[in-house]
């Protein structure tokens, strides 16, 4: 069984002031081995997930391996992220490292989450 890399979570904040929150990011292209991924055949999906306490998620959401990009609304207070990887094999990949976001009430930010591989 091959493992898929860790992955890396990191937040870009924006100046400007948006409705909604985008998180993006960038497929995995190695196993922990470092043996080569093909994102486009070998990931089966990807699960954002997210709460209000460090390390302890209460929400999670399968994402399709061809999106991009997904989009979440109406958060308030401060939030913990972490994405996670599966194969066709069904191996989940570790957490990504967590990021903190704080939003305020009324005024959500756009902001960005990107995957960045580990070589």
């Amino acid at each position: 069984m091959k493992k898929v890399i860790a992955l890396g979570l990191i937040m870009v904040s924006s100046a400007a002031y948006a409705a909604t929150e985008t998180i993006e990011w960038t497929a995995p292209e190695f196993y922990m081995d470092g043996m080569a991924l093909d994102p486009g055949i070998e990931i089966l999906s990807y699960t954002l997930y997210y709460g209000t306490d460090s390390g302890k998620y209460s929400q999670q959401i399968s994402i399709s391996p061809d999106s991009r990009e997904y989009t979440i609304s109406g958060l308030t207070g401060k939030w913990y992220f972490a994405m996670t990887a599966t194969t066709i094999e069904l191996e989940e990949s570790d957490y990504s490292n967590e990021v903190t976001r704080r939003f305020t009430k009324g005024k959500p930010r756009a902001f960005t989450i990107r995957f960045k591989q580990r070589r």
